[in-house]
């Protein structure tokens, strides 16, 4: 008979692929899974009152849906509805919790992403014949048992592997592993843990996740330095330096590359995306557009940023495009007033310790993932709407020192 904590870290798993799994990974009955789990979990069988702002926001956000002009959007209503059902269900299990249990069940997942991403970047470069070849609706996949996935990024005559984990891209893999890196550094105080998340995000080749990787890598420096022990402040200044000095390489060659390299035309499909999504935004900022995709290219024909590079290569088929920028897609599905509390809620969620860091990391990366509406996400910024939390975040923060062991 399956424990409850692990019942309960399946359940996480399941959450977390659903918010960026690879395309054939089935979405749907994944959520019925995650349902007939929930239900066999000991002590969740009503909600906890805590939930009822968030709940509330959910009922006014499903009215205007049905009211807008069109009505209900069919399947892409469904899903979301489906995606944010999972979301407050995931959230009800953890208030449910003693504080820091969303970490210590993390924790043992997000090692073994980041031991499958540096993985799937060995045996890709040294034996790629053990892979499979996928191609599914434009990117080539290579998989081994559907365990280790990645696919090729093309650069000049090279061709480097970017491991995708078990999601559609490595930037959704990037964010889980800046995840492992904040528990690893912050939490259980583990330095072979960060340094493998550190090189895990590295090997994404993600921009995005390069440049938290740095920011996170400065936090926890400039929190070093504040200890009064002078032998332990040198080896944090010297580790620091070290590590801090080839991530800023790094960074700095991939932020030159989106720009000016190999990798413009990323650059200019994020810059149509974004300004194309806030023209969408300006003519709907009061109640949005809804989640039908085919509602956004419909409005991004007449309001598509037309000043874009990629608009003058792409011509009138860039127009098509669905939006990648999950912050801007936020507003223009919701509209301003009621995409600001699931903002809020973005920093001020309260199921992690060091929620700015956090609430900074889900920001960045979902600029240019579209992940915002599915399970985990959602309860993260359901949580910072909660009613008043039953114990305070600060002893999440300082866990016991067995827990830190790993």
């Amino acid at each position: 008979m399956m424990s409850t904590a692990t019942l309960r870290k399946w359940l996480l798993f399941i959450a977390i692929l659903l918010s960026g799994g690879l395309p054939w990974i089935p979405r749907l009955p994944l959520l019925g899974l995650f349902v007939v789990g929930y239900f066999m979990l000991p002590g969740n069988r009503g909600f906890d009152r805590r939930l009822l702002p968030p709940a509330l926001l959910l009922a006014v956000i499903f009215m205007i849906t049905i009211l807008r002009p069109g009505g209900l959007e069919g399947l892409s209503f469904l899903i979301r509805a489906a995606n944010f059902l999972g979301g407050l269900l995931l959230l009800n299990i953890y208030l449910k919790e003693p504080d820091g249990t969303l970490a210590r069940d993390l924790y043992p997942i997000l090692k073994w992403f980041s031991v499958q991403a540096l993985a799937t970047v060995a045996l890709g470069s040294i034996t790629p014949f053990l892979f499979m070849h996928i191609s599914y609706d434009g990117p080539d996949y290579r998989t081994l048992f559907g365990l280790l996935n990645f696919h090729y990024m093309r650069g000049g005559e090279v061709e480097s592997i970017r491991p995708d984990g078990f999601f559609w891209e490595p930037g959704v893999l990037q964010a889980y592993l800046n995840i492992h890196l904040i528990l690893a550094l912050f939490i259980f105080r583990n330095w072979r843990q960060a340094v493998l998340a550190a090189f895990a995000v590295i090997s994404t080749r993600s921009t995005t996740g390069v440049m938290i990787l740095a920011m996170i890598c400065g936090s926890y420096f400039l929190q070093r330095l504040q200890i009064r022990n002078m032998r332990n402040l040198v080896a944090s200044v010297v580790l620091g330096a070290a590590l801090l000095v080839p991530i800023g390489f790094i960074a700095a060659d991939n932020i030159q590359d989106k720009f000016t390299g190999e990798g413009r035309g990323s650059f200019w499909a994020r810059q149509y995306d974004l300004f194309t999504g806030l023209n969408v935004l300006r003519a709907n900022w009061l109640v949005g557009i809804g989640f039908d995709y085919d509602t956004y290219t419909n409005a991004a024909r007449t309001l598509g940023y037309s000043e874009s590079p990629l608009a003058v290569v792409g011509g009138s088929g860039v127009q098509d495009r669905q939006n990648t920028n999950g912050i801007v897609f936020l507003f223009y599905s919701l509209g301003i007033p009621l995409a600001l509390p699931f903002l809020i809620g973005m920093f001020r969620q309260r199921l992690l310790p060091h929620r700015w860091l956090i609430g900074i990391l889900l920001f960045l990366s979902l600029f240019s993932e579209t992940y915002v509406f599915t399970p985990l996400p959602l309860c993260l910024m359901f949580s910072g709407l909660v009613g008043r939390w039953k114990l305070n975040m600060a002893r999440s923060q300082r866990l016991p020192q067995e827990q830190r062991a790993g």
